[in-house]
C-alpha cells in the first residue's frame, strides 16, 4: 500500500496538468475551511494546547486555481510545520497581496532550516525525518503551485523559525476579499 501511495504521488508530480477546471478562488476561504476541519493533527494538536495555530488574513484578490491541489499545498506545509514542533509551539499562515501576486506564508516556531536542508528541501524524496517518511511534501506543493503559474520558495532563516512562502498570480476579473 505505501508502494502504491509513493507511485500515485510519483506519477501525480511528474504529469502535466492542465488548469482547464481552475475557477476563482479566495485563498483566504480555502486556509479558513482547512484551519476549521475537525481531526486534522493540527487541529487535535490545538486542542490539547500544543500547538498554535493562528490565520492573520490580508486583503488579496481571489486566484484561479484548482481548490483540492491548492488544499494538499496547504496540507503538506502546516503538517511540516506540525513536525517541527516536537515539543509545542505556535504555526501562523499569513496571507498578503501585490499587484501581481498574492502570497501564503505557512510558519513556525521551530529552529527553522538550515542552509543545506532548504537548498535541497523541494527534491523529490529528500527528508530529514526518518525512514518513515517519504520525502514527497515539499516536493509536490512545489509542483503544485509551479503548475498554477506561482513559486514556492524557502527563505533563509536558521534560528528563527521555519517559513515557506508560495504566490499566485491574481485573477485579473477579482475584486479583492478580506
Amino acid at each position: 500500500m505505501d508502494a502504491a501511495d509513493i507511485m500515485r504521488r510519483v506519477k501525480s508530480f511528474t504529469e502535466a496538468t492542465t488548469l482547464s477546471d481552475a475557477m476563482p478562488l479566495d485563498l483566504n476561504q480555502l486556509v479558513r475551511d482547512l484551519l476549521d476541519a475537525r481531526g486534522t493533527p493540527w487541529a487535535d494538536l490545538a486542542a490539547a494546547g500544543t500547538i498554535e495555530v493562528a490565520f492573520e488574513p490580508g486583503d488579496i484578490s481571489e486566484v484561479l486555481a484548482l481548490p483540492a491541489p491548492l488544499r494538499e499545498v496547504l496540507v503538506a506545509l502546516i503538517l511540516n510545520s506540525v513536525e517541527a514542533l516536537p515539543g509545542g509551539g505556535r504555526i501562523t499562515l499569513r496571507t498578503w497581496a501585490t499587484p501581481e501576486a498574492v502570497y501564503c506564508a505557512v510558519a513556525d516556531s521551530g529552529k527553522g532550516l538550515s542552509d543545506e536542508v532548504r537548498h535541497r528541501a523541494l527534491e523529490p524524496f529528500f527528508t530529514t525525518k526518518g525512514p518513515r517518511h517519504q520525502g514527497l511534501g515539499l516536493s509536490l506543493a512545489y509542483g503544485i503551485v509551479r503548475r498554477h503559474r506561482g513559486e514556492l520558495e524557502i527563505p533563509r532563516g536558521e534560528g528563527q523559525g521555519g517559513v515557506v512562502t508560495f504566490h499566485l498570480p491574481p485573477h485579473r476579473h477579482a475584486g479583492r476579499r478580506a
